[in-house]
């Protein structure tokens, strides 16, 4: 493209200005966020854009659980509610994404050995994989995760193919969860009745995956 001239016969500078290049880059975001999660994409194009030069940037407040012992007190309130204390203790301790943690299968666990297998997974259209295209192997957290993933294990009916089912009302056709709101709002409920028969009230009953993801990093 050639420069636009101004009066004096000098190049002018036409490009947008930074504040116009932020709030462009925060709209396609928003499409490509949208788009991530309605086609199950392998991955979010904009995670790995640059960052604007000039553009004021806020600094990402990392929120999870950092005390040992506020863990064991979370999993343990969650004792009357098998399915969710795994499901935290999954995502607090090995730190697959949401999705991730939806198509994970019995078969991925492997106890024996002590790691979980974060796989490829066929969806929509395509076969698709993890966020960076790769399976990886998550070792099993032993002093709180193992126990808690053995006993899980057991409940689980024989032949169930997923590790985390949906409820019947919240499936897909295949009996996973459809929508990570319809999974928040069924958590919010779980969370509410294990604070009121907790002693501990501590701000981790208000957090989801991302933050029990930011756990799991923490925690490693």
């Amino acid at each position: 493209m050639r420069d636009k001239i101004g009066d004096d016969g000098r190049p002018v500078d036409a490009s947008a200005s930074q504040v116009t290049k932020s709030k462009n880059k925060r709209y396609v975001s928003t499409f490509f966020t949208w788009a991530f999660r309605t086609y199950d994409l392998a991955e979010n194009p904009i995670a790995k854009t640059l960052a604007i030069a000039g553009a004021e940037r806020h600094p990402e407040n990392i929120i999870a659980i950092r005390r040992f012992d506020d863990l064991v007190a979370l999993t343990d309130a969650l004792k009357p509610w098998p399915y969710w204390r795994a499901w935290v203790a999954v995502a607090s301790l090995a730190g697959p994404r949401w999705a991730e943690q939806c198509w994970l299968k019995t078969g991925d666990v492997y106890l024996d050995n002590g790691y979980v297998r974060i796989t490829t997974r066929t969806g929509g259209r395509r076969p698709t994989g993890t966020k960076t295209g790769l399976e990886r192997n998550v070792p099993i957290e032993r002093k709180i995760l193992m126990p808690i993933f053995k006993e899980y294990m057991t409940t689980l009916p024989e032949g169930q193919h997923w590790l985390f089912p949906a409820p019947e009302n919240l499936k897909t056709a295949e009996g996973r969860w459809k929508e990570n709101a319809q999974f928040l709002a069924q958590w919010r409920t779980v969370a509410k009745s294990a604070k009121e028969g907790s002693e501990s009230k501590h701000d981790y009953w208000i957090f989801g995956p991302a933050e029990w993801r930011h756990t799991a990093a923490t925690a490693m």
